[in-house]
């Protein structure tokens, strides 16, 4: 998986500003194009060209359903760049084994539990831990969000269109 687009306008209070980042993959390298508006209004552009495939905060979550975890142990740690409109920095999701959760249409499922970090200031910090189901599938289940001015969580309601049987449902 290789994203193409990122924005994210953040409204918080007064503030409001916008991250976006461009992808493309030239001669089989990862160019992208950064640009970032401040509270300000002021625009910010940035381009580099990299070996490796960047991410975004929403393309790593795709990305991790995409995951074979068959033979991960508890701890287990993927290492990715991860980009904004302004940075490139190191980021990391950890597997935190299986739970049961319980979601928001009435049914319990089996879950891998992956926790997304990123690096700030020198330390790891944990920004959020999502659960998907343990089959083919990793229907994203949970999203728990540590924000900076609290939490928030998020609950799978419905689900539609799925390739494979959901064999992590509880009976």
């Amino acid at each position: 998986m290789a994203p193409l687009y990122y924005r994210k306008g953040a409204r918080e209070g007064k503030r409001y500003t916008v991250d976006e980042v461009f992808y493309s993959y030239p001669n089989g390298k990862c160019k992208v194009k950064q640009h970032y508006m401040g509270n300000d209004g002021k625009h910010r552009w940035k381009e580099h060209t990299y070996d490796d495939c960047c991410y975004d905060m929403m393309s790593i979550f795709l990305r991790a359903r995409s995951f074979n975890p068959e033979s991960w142990k508890n701890g287990e740690v993927v290492k990715f760049p991860i980009v904004d409109g302004d940075n490139r920095s190191p980021a990391r999701i950890v597997y935190g084994g299986k739970e049961n959760i319980k979601a928001d249409n009435g049914h319990k499922y089996r879950c891998l539990k992956l926790t997304y970090y990123e690096e700030e200031d020198g330390k790891w910090r944990d920004i959020a831990s999502f659960y998907v189901t343990d089959d083919p599938n990793h229907i994203p289940v949970r999203l728990d969000m540590r924000l900076k001015f609290g939490y928030a969580k998020a609950f799978l309601v419905a689900m539609k269109g799925i390739n494979s049987p959901v064999t992590s449902q509880i009976k």
